[in-house]
């Protein structure tokens, strides 16, 4: 639904819905902003007119939105997403007598769960990182498993050996994660944990397992800690 044009003074508002990228123990929770909603949603309630809703409709793929030609009032916007990744969040945002652009710049929502991406590959030399030249592994199964063997979640990895759990909750119980291995044995893992924080242009600012701070965001990860494969595994 969108306003239509109308006579006299109208606002334009516009902004981006973001996730807010909190900073993890023992640090105090900050407000710093991360990456852009998918599947975002914005709304407004004209609170002028006993709250009723006036307006919803989806944002870009990068959380962008403009709304045009609001009338002058004051509006309680909602910001939320289709899949329920973002915990719903408010804004009260006024429109002047005189109309014009309201420039929200980033508006920051709380996440629902955390996520854990990866790439399996093939380690053709076995040292358990990936090397130049070793291809990732369509079709793999990934498991993540409650430590009485249940499967709490699992995946498949994509053409280029890429996986994804957009939705992870701890649930108060360990979880594990595994590479079925019905196919292939394992090599090692390469782990890198999320600092929190304060995010530039390039990515997240991120330190590894061992806590050593990268300079700069990578597409290239520096590994981080690798656990070799056990015993049984590497005949």
């Amino acid at each position: 639904m969108m306003f239509p044009a109308v006579g006299g003074p109208t606002g334009t508002i516009t902004g981006q819905v973001v996730y807010i990228h909190d900073d993890k123990p023992p640090k105090q929770t900050g407000l710093s902003l991360g990456r852009p909603v998918e599947n975002a949603y914005v709304g407004l309630c004209d609170l002028n007119a006993g709250d009723m809703q006036v307006y919803t409709e989806p944002a870009d793929a990068n959380g962008n939105f403009t709304i045009a030609n609001v009338p002058p009032g004051t509006y309680n916007m909602s910001l939320f997403d289709a899949h329920i990744h973002g915990i719903i969040d408010f804004r009260t945002v006024v429109v002047p007598p005189e109309g014009g652009t309201i420039a929200m710049g980033q508006v920051g929502i709380n996440a629902w769960f955390g996520r854990m991406m990866g790439t399996i590959f093939n380690d053709v030399n076995q040292n358990g990182f990936r090397d130049p030249g070793e291809m990732g592994i369509p079709d793999q199964v990934v498991n993540v498993r409650y430590t009485d063997g249940s499967i709490y979640a699992t995946t498949t990895t994509n053409a280029d050996g890429d996986y994804l759990f957009d939705e992870l909750y701890p649930l108060f119980r360990y979880q594990v994660v595994e590479v079925d291995s019905t196919r292939y044995k394992a090599t090692g893992v390469t782990v890198t944990v999320d600092d929190g924080g304060t995010v530039d242009a390039s990515g997240f600012i991120v330190r590894s397992r061992r806590l050593t701070p990268w300079a700069t965001p990578s597409s290239t990860p520096i590994p981080a800690t690798i656990f070799p494969a056990p015993p049984w595994a590497r005949s």
